[in-house]
């Protein structure tokens, strides 16, 4: 037996004395619903120390303003209750598709498009969590000739500059513009992926850090008219100028994609990126598939096609999220399954390793069956000891939101199904924000009252709100704490492998007080644990691994 005699030396966090996040999840977090107006197309991103920016356009005098919001780690809502107004410029009667994103000061940038010049053109504002309009009130105006310009993207440069992309496009030609905007705010250069010929049309580009100043981008090359259009993914990293590093574009994949579909990326903490994409069955071309790829710095790939998500030729699947596990070095995908009528649809998720090979057998792992109930994945949480799969279900106007916990391996983590939203109403524009704080935040749009934007956190654990305990946590044979309650009890963990585990404390409300890890023994390992900084109380426990996670309940006296 192995026994580790260590005083475990606390990091208090200090605690927020009241907390907004409500676990009334029939009623929900109200981000602004407004009676007779309209709150649409909310986004959200996630700071370093687990705020949320929430950003949508609210319709106001026949007009749709930008407004934003920010709210702390425990649902306080830091801005005015109906929303920080970021423009009130003229919009298009049509929402068009924009971005949020947080930069490396937990600053937020937004970009948008339009008609203040009397077309649509994009611009971008940068806004601090004291509401501060760092790039001016009016914004930055982003315009590339006469062109139109729509679907904005961003990109942040580990440096924090700021690169947007955009669709533009006058008469017969389509291209992809992009502008570098330095911290302060200034137009740095910009940038063109343009055919002179116009036989070669471009779109669809969204981005990611790669080395100190660089962006690696894909974007979609469009060949043809509609609806014949073939939609083929590329990718090429950008240097500080703006500049191409590799020679040629890099061909993402062998298959084409949707013409309405836009792909999205994230970064593999190596300066390239992983990318799922919906494209054909290569049994049934009328079947719907998904694919995967990782397109390294140095430009390879996994395959010329990438890697197929499931092999089954008889359901259509479709991406419904995805995220990357650094410790495991593996990409997890949350897939849509229908029927091939596609009136039924269920959830699975599958798993890929460094090597581009599927980890959770041919088909994945399901979580809920094909059903009628229509079960529709939104979102792949990272929790950092398992993977939360975000889904809707039920029939027009009455749908619900739940979630499902596997480890990473897919086992189940949860006994229960935690329902996020109890309310039947229609739910749409979903985003779920990085796992900080014990708890990711779900954003979404819902028609409850007429169009509104509504949230709710979720812990680790499957509770809601502010945790005031914590209930019973029965000790597994793999781990057990003795003597509990205790002032210094010895927890004990059995182990079939060695392996390195990650040992936490959190309070009742998911304030993390300690985190350290330890070297495992195969066997048993016993771990002696000095608290005396801590006062008396509840507390979770919880060990995990890269495979495994396990939490125990520890009352100290």
């Amino acid at each position: 037996m192995k026994k580790i005699y260590l005083g475990l030396i606390l990091f208090l966090i200090q605690q927020t004395s009241s907390a907004q996040f409500s676990n009334d999840t029939l009623a929900n977090y109200i981000v602004r619903d407004s009676l007779m107006t309209e709150q649409v197309t909310p986004l959200s991103a996630t700071t370093s120390t687990g705020q949320t920016y929430i950003s949508w356009f609210d319709s106001y005098n026949s007009n749709y303003q930008m407004r934003m919001q920010l709210l702390d780690a425990s649902g306080n809502k830091l801005w005015p209750d109906t929303g920080l107004v970021v423009s009130s410029f003229p919009q298009n009667s049509a929402i068009f598709r924009y971005d949020l994103k947080v930069d490396n000061e937990d600053n937020a940038i937004v970009a948008f498009q339009d008609e203040r010049s009397g077309s649509l053109n994009v611009v971008a504002y940068k806004i601090d969590a004291g509401a501060n309009f760092l790039w001016g009130s009016s914004g930055i105006q982003l315009n590339d000739s006469a062109a139109q310009g729509l679907a904005p993207t961003i990109g942040i440069t580990q440096s924090n500059n700021v690169v947007i992309a955009w669709s533009a496009d006058l008469g017969s030609s389509k291209w992809i513009s992009f502008q570098k905007i330095s911290s302060t705010g200034s137009i740095l250069w910009s940038k063109r992926i343009f055919d002179s010929t116009n036989n070669i049309k471009y779109s669809r580009a969204v981005m990611q850090p790669s080395g100190i100043d660089n962006i690696i981008m894909m974007y979609v090359e469009e060949i043809g008219n509609f609806p014949g259009v073939s939609s083929t993914l590329y990718a090429q990293i950008f240097d500080s100028n703006g500049d191409q590093v590799w020679p040629n574009p890099v061909q993402v994949s062998s298959k084409t994609i949707p013409y309405f579909v836009f792909p999205q990326i994230i970064s593999d903490s190596n300066n390239g990126f992983f990318t799922a994409f919906n494209t054909s069955n290569p049994l049934n071309p009328s079947l719907n598939d998904v694919y995967a790829q990782h397109v390294q710095v140095n430009g390879s790939l996994w395959s010329s096609t990438g890697t197929q998500v499931a092999n089954s030729g008889t359901e259509h699947k479709s991406t419904g999220g995805f995220c990357y596990n650094i410790l495991n070095n593996e990409f997890y995908i949350n897939i849509q399954v229908l029927d091939g009528g596609q009136g039924s649809s269920g959830v699975s998720i599958q798993g890929i390793d460094a090597a581009g090979s599927v980890i959770f057998g041919a088909n994945g792992i399901q979580l809920k069956n094909i059903d009628p109930i229509y079960y529709n994945p939104h979102a792949l949480v990272d929790a950092g000891d398992g993977l939360i799969s975000i889904f809707s279900y039920g029939s027009f106007g009455a749908q619900k939101l739940s979630a499902v916990k596997t480890d990473y391996f897919g086992s189940p983590l949860w006994s229960f199904e935690p329902t996020i939203s109890n309310y039947n109403s229609n739910k749409d524009d979903l985003s779920a924000g990085l796992f900080k704080n014990n708890q990711t935040v779900i954003v979404w749009a819902d028609d409850r009252l007429d169009a509104g934007v509504y949230l709710q956190n979720l812990h680790g654990d499957g509770t809601f709100g502010l945790i005031t305990s914590i209930g019973e946590i029965k000790s597994t044979k793999d781990l057990v704490i003795f003597p509990n309650p205790s002032h210094a009890p010895v927890i004990k963990i059995n182990s079939k492998i060695k392996e390195q585990v990650n040992l936490s404390i959190s309070t009742p409300d998911g304030k993390k007080c300690f985190s350290a890890s330890y070297s495992l023994q195969s066997g048993s390992n016993e771990i002696s644990v000095d608290q005396n900084e801590l006062s008396s109380g509840i507390y979770l426990i919880t060990i995990h691994s890269s495979k495994r996670v396990m939490y125990v309940k520890w009352i100290k006296q």
